[in-house]
């Protein structure tokens, strides 16, 4: 009798044992899938962003080397236009050079012509250098008028206007106009604060900058001559701080054009300005 009890609880003793390791072993695997399908979630929520990011970086890259591009041609316009100036006033120096060795060499000759026709040279002498005199004041009296009539025109046709946003725009689409509502200088009246478009009064060379402030909001807006851009900016903050940018350009433009500024690459785009901080500004000015 003793021995079938023994037998009976080396029995329960073993198949408690066998049913609590299979308990274990089941949990485990159980806990084991668990956990992969955990990291393979976690690795593909990974793998999104990371994609995500490469396409904001590549988007950049573009942008920055598109930017580098329109900065260089600018500084070759410049460049140009500095080369142009040295060449006239070059040209200009040389001119009144020769006008000066031209009389010392008359003068000169005539000193050494011989006695016999003195007076006679001297006649010539009197006459030539009379007729340079009334050369040089004829050429003075015209440089006078054009100094006159340049000085008459910048008078009679002075353009020039700077604009601010006095309030926030938020949820901008694709093309949408910065109206500048608020105007500190408008002289000769191009700019008009309803649509927020410079129409060009008189036709010469211009100067255009503005300035946007994001309020936390990565955009990008371009200065727009009749519907073709010339420069842009880009506003991204880092770590949703408050940034601004800007840009300028000097350009030809014709009497009757338009110039404004617009959201030119996002669909939900905001800038911050207000009155008592005049973030976003828009100005121009007629330099000859």
């Amino acid at each position: 009798m003793l021995v079938k009890i023994l037998n009976i609880i080396v029995f329960l003793f073993v198949e408690t044992f066998i049913f609590s390791a299979s308990v274990e072993i089941e949990n485990e695997v159980q806990i084991t899938k668990l956990v992969e399908q955990m990291i393979a979630e976690r690795t593909s929520e990974l793998t999104n962003k990371v994609q995500s990011l490469e396409r904001i970086v590549t988007n950049q890259q573009t942008r920055i080397q598109r930017l580098e591009k329109q900065e260089k041609r600018r500084e070759r316009t410049i460049m140009d236009m500095v080369k142009s100036l040295t060449d006239l006033r070059q040209e200009i120096k040389s001119k009144k050079l020769e006008s000066v060795k031209e009389n010392a060499n008359t003068v000169n000759y005539n000193k050494n012509s011989h006695v016999g026709v003195e007076n006679e040279t001297r006649l010539n002498v009197s006459v030539d250098a009379r007729k340079k005199a009334s050369a040089i004041r004829q050429g003075k009296q015209e440089d006078n008028e054009i100094i006159g009539k340049s000085r008459r025109r910048r008078q009679t046709e002075v353009v020039a206007f700077s604009v601010y946003l006095s309030h926030d725009i938020d949820h901008m689409g694709i093309g949408h106009h910065i109206v500048f509502d608020k105007a500190i200088t408008n002289d000769g009246a191009g700019y008009n604060v309803h649509t927020g478009i410079f129409t060009v009064p008189v036709t010469g060379l211009y100067l255009f900058t503005f300035s946007v402030g994001d309020g936390g909001h990565y955009n990008v807006l371009q200065l727009v001559l009749d519907g073709s851009n010339l420069v842009d900016i880009v506003d991204s903050p880092v770590n949703n701080a408050q940034t601004m940018s800007s840009n300028t350009v000097i350009v030809h433009v014709n009497k009757g054009q338009s110039v404004w500024i617009q959201e030119y690459a996002l669909n939900d785009a905001s800038i911050l300005s207000r009155e008592i901080y005049r973030y976003c500004t828009f100005s121009g000015i007629l330099l000859y």
